[in-house]
């Protein structure tokens, strides 16, 4: 097994490590050869692996920002890993309580580790797979150089099942749900499964876990806070807050990040909108002069109707999660646009409107249709080029319609 981080900080490897950084995907065998010139007496494969570090922390730069340029990876455990501005939320979330340790279950590569080391806290993180392991360890060990909490946490290969659980610590357990190349979709089948996580945490409430954002409801404990967590209106992942760190969190939340443009890896801005009541449905009422498609985290978590009362407004249509207003809402927990016409929703007439009005393309959403956007743009055979107009094909009053448009910044 390659020893890491050893190997690759050779010094005799720092003009491989600058060349292959700067090397455009996909790497060519010409690319492989130049870079084995820079350092002759090095081993091929190790010159192979320093070309895949480098282009993964290149990858991984946009998420973790420039940590990553010093960090170690896999590309399965950078594919799963958390993203940074999540990570660091839910680490805070735990410091504040005045936890001081953290137990990390299936740590992967070891960022959700490096963002509890960062908030303060001491980590035992365990991976089953030994390499993936020693890419975490290596990672908790560069983070000694600028945190003490570095130097008292740990990391070890072996079963998280078989573990110990000290009473006084968090924990905190993120399933591994592929299966090499396959995303497994049901929760038993994840490792550990879903049963095992909810059995471990009645034996230790003090248990947070990270879970897919499509997991079903009916598999979320009584008692759990929920948040379904979107960055830039995608959803990222399910946070379930067992009771005993469950602390003063609504039980349902949708938890929406901005991330800078500048600084994707920084929050730019934090939305929340919770309830503890049950789901309820929000009223539907005609078309207004705004629409607002809530945010995916808002869906999931099944608080449209609270978003509907916060910005004065109600559905298109029962059921439909489009939101109508009579004045341009204020609000980040979803996309916002101006209604400028309602046309036909059939191809052939929508196309002759279109058509007569000059355009050339069309950005179309859907939903509450059983169509495909690009099947349906197809048919619409418009011209291409501009204006491009944004179409939103959904029911009014239960009958279908096509929206024009006009997003607002």
């Amino acid at each position: 097994m390659l020893d890491i981080p050893r190997q690759l900080n050779d010094p005799a490897l720092a003009p491989v490590w600058l060349a292959a950084s700067q090397c455009s995907p996909p790497i060519t065998a010409a690319d492989i050869e130049r870079l084995r010139g820079l350092a002759p007496t090095v081993a091929p494969e190790i010159i192979g692996q320093v070309i895949t570090q480098a282009q993964l922390r290149n990858q991984a730069c946009e998420q973790l920002g420039p940590m990553a340029a010093e960090l170690f990876f896999t590309e399965s455990g950078l594919q799963q890993s958390t993203n940074w501005v999540v990570a660091q939320r839910r680490a805070s979330l735990i410091a504040a309580q005045g936890r001081t340790h953290v137990t990390d279950l299936g740590c992967g590569i070891g960022i959700d580790s490096l963002a509890f080391i960062d908030s303060g806290l001491t980590v035992s993180a365990v991976e089953l797979d030994p390499f993936t392991a020693t890419i975490a360890q290596a990672n908790v060990a560069i983070a000694a150089e600028w945190s003490a909490n570095a130097e008292s946490s740990t990391v070890v290969a072996g079963d998280l099942r078989k573990i110990s659980l000290d009473p006084s610590s968090a924990v905190f357990v993120d399933p591994a749900r592929r299966d090499g190349q396959r995303r497994l979709m049901k929760p038993d089948r994840w490792l550990p499964p879903w049963s095992w996580v909810a059995a471990a945490s009645r034996r230790h409430p003090a248990l947070v876990a990270k879970v897919a954002p499509g997991i079903p409801h009916r598999e979320l404990p009584e008692g759990a806070a929920v948040e379904h967590v979107s960055v830039n209106g995608g959803l990222a992942e399910t946070t379930v807050w067992f009771p005993g760190l469950r602390a003063d969190l609504p039980t349902r939340s949708a938890v929406m990040i901005t991330t800078g443009e500048q600084q994707p890896w920084a929050l730019e801005e934090l939305t929340v909108i919770s309830s503890n009541e049950p789901h309820r449905l929000a009223t539907d009422g005609p078309l207004l002069d705004w629409l607002v498609e809530p945010d995916a985290a808002v869906i999931r978590s099944g608080l449209v109707a609270e978003l509907a009362e916060q910005i004065n407004g109600h559905l298109v249509s029962p059921g439909i999660a489009y939101i109508t207003c009579a004045d341009e809402p204020a609000t980040t927990s979803g996309r916002v646009f101006r209604v400028a016409e309602v046309l036909p929703a059939k191809p052939k007439p929508l196309r002759a409107a279109l058509r007569q009005r000059g355009v050339g393309s069309a950005t179309i959403r859907t939903r509450g249709l059983a169509l495909d956007p690009d099947a349906f743009r197809k048919l619409l055979q418009l011209p291409g080029g501009t204006p491009t107009v944004e179409l939103v094909l959904t029911r009014l009053n239960g009958k279908a319609a096509a929206l024009l448009v006009t997003p607002q910044p």
